[in-house]
């Protein structure tokens, strides 16, 4: 049996060594390792990584980055090493980890990145109430709850319909003034807010409103020297609009004068004021008020008599007089001193007691509205008297040369009554 040959002379040929095949079982990759997250729109945050080191021996398909707070996802396809996680909400702080996902499942979370606020345009502020002046208006508004994470560097209010400019735009007073807009024009107002991200979303619309020309009331004419049922006064006025004037009698005059058809009457003592106002229209805002005052003085009377004199005789028939004031108040009556022996007044009620003329007073003594009236006078012409006689004796039974008689008989004068013989009886008595 010869010798085996081989190297270091063993005898042998050196042995050719064998192929081996290990066979792995696949797992989920390994974490990640986060790098750093950063925020360059509003809602949305960019979170780069490195890729596993071990895909578990099943190839990676794609990475997720998960934000805490929120569970916001993004994903990216492999290989990649950043992703995008929108939907974020702006002003809250946000981490977040990322994971890789192979065929056979996702693998364990890295570790958290760092912190990230996102931040965006403001929201949209509040609008308030519009009010309107001659071709301008005045626009309030309130800032906006969310500012979107950055000072709002300014506001701008736009009208609608267009037109309107904005004197205070870009700034960051809360009220702005608009100007350039046309009167009689109903106009709304909206407002948006603007930060170093971007311009919000425009408020709500404000109230309408509708710019007016201002106007004023002047008086053309003079108060007059008004007395109590005198002469009637016609006020006028202009308003610079040129729309016509209405008067009116303030309420605390309203028992010194009232006014009918643009006409004023005085009833008593005092201020009569008198207010002149315009109410505008749709070009023009309505006039402040504007009064006039007028004084008024006591007012004059006279008196008529309303009774006839009548044809008066001594001891004939009395007579009540009439009269009226043109103030309307009571008249009184009296007899004028001379007259005194020729008439009497009692209770209104004239008796004549002798011939002659019987002048009787009229007058009204005036009160706190009206002087007094000057006196009138009626002159009754007294005649002479009637008068009857009655015998108060008794005719007796006479007989020649028998007891004589004596007459008696009364007037109703009172005066004395004369006795005589008949002729026809004078051979008898």
């Amino acid at each position: 049996m010869g010798m085996p040959t081989g190297d270091c002379g063993t005898g042998y040929d050196v042995a050719t060594p064998a192929s081996i095949t290990l066979n792995r079982t696949p797992t989920t990759p390994n974490a990640p390792v986060i790098g750093t997250a950063t925020s360059t729109a509003s809602a949305q945050a960019t979170v780069t990584f490195t890729g596993s080191t071990d895909n578990g021996a099943s190839t990676i398909t794609n990475y997720t980055a998960t934000s805490s707070p929120g569970g916001l996802t993004g994903t990216c396809s492999a290989p990649c090493t950043s992703i995008n996680v929108t939907g974020l909400t702006n002003t809250t702080a946000y981490t977040f980890t990322v994971t890789a996902t192979n065929g056979i499942g996702t693998g364990p979370a890295s570790a958290a990145s760092n912190s990230v606020t996102p931040t965006g345009p403001p929201g949209a502020p509040t609008i308030g109430t519009a009010t309107a002046g001659d071709t301008t208006a005045t626009v309030p508004f309130t800032a906006p709850g969310n500012n979107g994470g950055s000072a709002i560097t300014g506001y701008t209010v736009v009208s609608s319909p267009a037109g309107g400019v904005d004197s205070n735009a870009g700034t960051t007073g809360l009220s702005h003034s608009i100007t350039g807009l046309i009167n009689g024009t109903a106009y709304t107002f909206t407002v948006t807010a603007t930060n170093a991200n971007g311009t919000s979303a425009p408020s709500s619309a404000s109230n309408s409103i509708t710019p007016k020309a201002p106007q004023t009331i002047s008086f053309t004419s003079s108060a007059p020297a008004a007395t109590v049922a005198g002469p009637t006064y016609t006020p006028t006025a202009t308003a610079t609009s040129g729309l016509s004037v209405a008067f009116t009698i303030a309420g605390a005059s309203s028992s010194i004068c009232s006014i009918g058809a643009g006409v004023v009457s005085f009833q008593a003592v005092g201020t009569c004021t008198i207010n002149a106002n315009q109410s505008g229209n749709s070009f023009y805002t309505a006039a402040p008020q504007v009064q006039q005052a007028v004084t008024v003085a006591k007012g004059s009377q006279t008196i008529s008599f309303t009774s006839s004199a009548p044809a008066a005789t001594v001891a004939g028939p009395t007579y009540t007089p009439t009269g009226t004031s043109t103030a309307g108040l009571t008249v009184a009556f009296t007899i004028d001193a001379p007259s005194s022996s020729i008439c009497s007044i009692s209770a209104g009620v004239v008796s004549f007691q002798a011939v002659g003329t019987c002048t009787i007073n009229a007058n009204q003594s005036g009160n706190g509205n009206y002087n007094a009236a000057a006196q009138v006078q009626q002159a009754v012409t007294v005649a002479k008297g009637s008068q009857t006689i009655s015998y108060t004796s008794t005719a007796p039974a006479a007989t020649v040369a028998g007891p004589t008689y004596t007459p008696t008989a009364t007037a109703t004068s009172a005066l004395s009554v004369a006795f005589t013989i008949d002729a026809t009886s004078s051979s008898i008595c």
